[in-house]
């Protein structure tokens, strides 16, 4: 479905890229390429603190097994931890439980608690017929154990899963992303000749064959990236508007094209935003650095 757009630009933009980009725009077909809308999030931070507190619930009881007995019974460690990431697996399937990169230390956690009951579990088993006798528990292990687990949680409850505001407009939306080469001009921040890429995504009402709408281009700042203004993006889709999100490479804190290329803020460019916001740069400098940032976008 091709859509055809009123361009409305949110902030000045230099007419070098209004005239570039202009095209690409008004000829995307955006269906073919769309991705659905996602929820409101808010099933999801609840899965992660009550995961969160089962866990913790669970190491406090397998700990005072093993305080009250002074040793680590192979048995009861590996049916808590099994049971524990199987509760993990099951709510990530079919609780809603999000994955994010918060909870990176609960899982290398669970990882290497599995790895030391089997461990365990293997000194444990018989041998010449005998079993060996269970590993000594020593009761300052309880305290260090728990203190380790929760600071493996602290990021989870520190960062919950992002909770997208609720729109307000009748339009659903969908959101498409892509990376567009400009042939006719070499990259900058390269010396191998390459040409400029930028990335950009779309945010756009879900409406019937040939409707217009208004497109509003959005142009982040220093150390901004195309999802800065995620919330007002589905705000503007949800009441009829189409949303372009201009991310600038060098410039926004990193930049992710569509084949997997991660471009990082540039340490020149950041040197001068710190010189400029800190009074460090005279006048004419300052104005000399930013029309190049105006030209670059």
């Amino acid at each position: 479905m091709n859509m055809h757009f009123t361009l409305h630009f949110c902030i000045p933009l230099p007419c070098a890229l209004r005239i570039r980009f202009s095209c690409p725009i008004l000829t995307a077909d955006i269906k073919n390429q769309s991705v659905g809308r996602t929820g409101n999030g808010n099933e999801g931070v609840g899965m992660s603190y009550f995961f969160l507190a089962i866990l913790f619930i669970a190491e406090l009881v397998k700990e005072g097994i093993f305080f009250g007995k002074r040793k680590r019974i192979p048995v009861v460690q590996m049916g808590f931890i099994t049971a524990e990431i199987l509760f993990f697996l099951l709510l990530v399937i079919f609780g809603g439980l999000p994955l994010d990169t918060a909870w990176l230390f609960p899982g290398i956690y669970l990882v290497c608690s599995l790895i030391s009951a089997y461990f365990l579990f293997s000194e444990g088993k018989k041998k010449d017929g005998k079993r060996r006798k269970a590993a000594k528990y020593h009761p300052s292990a309880l305290p260090v154990h728990l203190l380790l687990l929760f600071l493996c949680m602290i990021p989870a409850l520190l960062f919950p899963p992002m909770i997208p505001l609720p729109v307000t407009g009748g339009y659903a939306y969908e959101t498409v992303s892509f990376t567009w080469t400009d042939d006719a001009r070499e990259e900058e921040f390269c010396s191998d000749g390459s040409s400029r890429r930028v990335a950009v995504q779309f945010w756009y009402p879900v409406s019937g064959e040939g409707e217009n709408f208004p497109l509003i281009v959005f142009s982040h700042g220093a150390f901004g990236y195309r999802m800065s203004n995620y919330s007002a993006y589905t705000e503007l889709a949800s009441n009829g508007y189409v949303v372009c999100s201009v991310e600038h490479p060098y410039h926004a804190i990193f930049s992710e094209l569509d084949d997997g290329e991660v471009i990082i803020v540039d340490k020149q460019f950041m040197s001068d935003i710190s010189r400029i916001n800190g009074d460090g740069m005279p006048e004419e400098e300052n104005f000399r650095v930013t029309r190049s940032w105006l030209r670059l976008r």
